[in-house]
């Protein structure tokens, strides 16, 4: 063969070789057109934001850590949230996307990959605690505590109805070594009264709230009446600074403390009791709950800012998905914890928001809280307290009859639960203090 034709040929060659490599399905090819990036992480869960820029939809997309599918999801051509559920605890992984689009003009399928994203799930917390119990009342009369809240480990308070031999106490302090009851009064017209608390909300040492008229400012405790017709006591508070209040009450009483500092109350559409509150970081959505004292009614109701709406309601014995009645909530970042006569339900608040039943409880929950997705605590009416790490829910104390907790605090090692004891003839008041070893 002379030298033009094994020249030829070479070229022929390539050629063929070139065209086969563009009609591959299996090419691969690196693009910007799809982007991932972290909107949220829990112990075991990962929320993905997905940009699409441009890709003809539909687009299979797969997550993947190395080898491992994570996700695979139908893209419309429009940015999205996606969900991932699979992780582990306190683990770095390397996320990347894999998709395959079709660009026409005779080039075949192409196979593209988003960028790589490294996300770290946050770790469990430990469920060891040493639990300590402290009896507070006298044989002279009933005592009951109805709420707390952690300030710092030398600076815890407590609010009820305390009788040691006749002198009667509405709130108890713990400065780090000891327990001090305290008479807090509510003055009018000059007078001073002493009544039962209920409820206490505390934004740091010198910014406490005892229901909706006392306010302790660090020195002293303040009377700031409450401008409007509240006939209730405050059995619940919650709120991102005094400027920002919220307040429920029986028969479905609400209210709301502005910047002019003054309250205004607000349509709840409900007659129903409310006996809890809470709101997002932002302030933006505020939940409240609660349920008649004949089990007639019960609720929850939901606040954007301008009205608020009954997300669900009462209609029989068995309304799904709660049940019989609610009773506490909390929200974190991305769900909405509800206490219900069963057990605990988890709502989504983004997606489709589903709900879902997280905890089978024997005896019904007064109250849930939580400073994180891996830190919540509820207290239960048999004097049970549950603990969720992240990951599990944990029984930390034993269940006793005749012993309701009725509010529960939790700081990052500390949990405070109150509520009375009722096996002698005159109900004490107990305090259930847990702190993480």
């Amino acid at each position: 063969m002379n030298n033009f034709s094994l020249f030829t040929c070479i070229i022929v060659t390539i050629l063929l070789i070139n065209l086969q490599s563009c009609k591959s399905p299996t090419a691969s090819h690196n693009n910007d057109n799809i982007t991932l990036s972290l909107n949220d992480v829990s112990c075991t869960e990962a929320w993905l934001n997905v940009e699409v820029q441009s890709v003809s939809s539909p687009v299979m997309l797969t997550i993947k850590s190395g080898s491992q599918v994570l996700y695979t999801t139908s893209l419309s051509g429009s940015d999205s949230l996606i969900y991932i559920d699979s992780l582990l605890p306190n683990k770095n992984y390397s996320l990347q996307g894999f998709y395959t689009t079709n660009p026409g003009n005779g080039i075949g399928s192409i196979q593209q990959t988003t960028n790589k994203l490294t996300i770290q799930t946050m770790d469990t917390t430990s469920s060891n605690f040493t639990w300590t119990e402290y009896e507070f009342g006298s044989q002279a009369g009933s005592s009951n505590l109805n709420d707390a809240a952690i300030i710092n480990n030398t600076d815890i308070w407590v609010v009820g109805y305390i009788n040691i031999n006749d002198t009667i106490y509405n709130a108890i302090n713990w400065d780090g070594k000891n327990w001090n009851s305290q008479s807090i009064p509510y003055y009018h017209q000059g007078q001073a009264y002493y009544s039962s608390l209920y409820s206490i909300n505390a934004f740091n040492k010198s910014d406490i709230w005892f229901e909706a008229g006392i306010n302790w400012d660090g020195h002293q405790f303040k009377t700031i009446p409450v401008n409007i017709d509240f006939p209730s006591h405050v059995i619940k508070l919650w709120g991102n600074s005094d400027n920002d209040l919220y307040i429920v009450g029986n028969n479905g009483l609400i209210a709301h403390r502005g910047t002019d500092g003054n309250w205004q109350k607000l349509y709840s559409g409900t007659t129903t009791d409310l006996r809890d509150i809470w709101g997002s970081t932002n302030g933006k959505t505020v939940w409240a709950c609660g349920y008649s004292n004949n089990y007639s009614q019960s609720c929850i109701l939901k606040y954007d800012g301008n009205i608020w709406s009954t997300l669900w309601e009462k209609q029989s014995n068995q309304t799904p998905p709660y049940g019989f009645l609610v009773s506490t909530l909390w929200a974190g970042s991305k769900y909405l914890y509800v206490g219900a006569a069963d057990g605990i339900y988890r709502n989504a608040l983004i997606g489709n928001g589903s709900t879902h039943k997280v905890l089978s409880l024997p005896s019904g929950p007064h109250r849930i809280r939580g400073i994180a997705e891996n830190n919540i605590v509820v207290a239960c009416d048999d004097e049970s307290i549950w603990y969720f790490n992240g990951a599990s829910w944990f029984k930390e104390t034993q269940s006793t009859l005749l012993k309701p907790l009725y509010s529960i605090a939790v700081s990052t090692n500390t949990i405070v639960a109150v509520g009375f004891d009722a096996t002698t003839i005159n109900t004490q008041g107990i305090i259930l203090v847990g702190r993480r070893n």
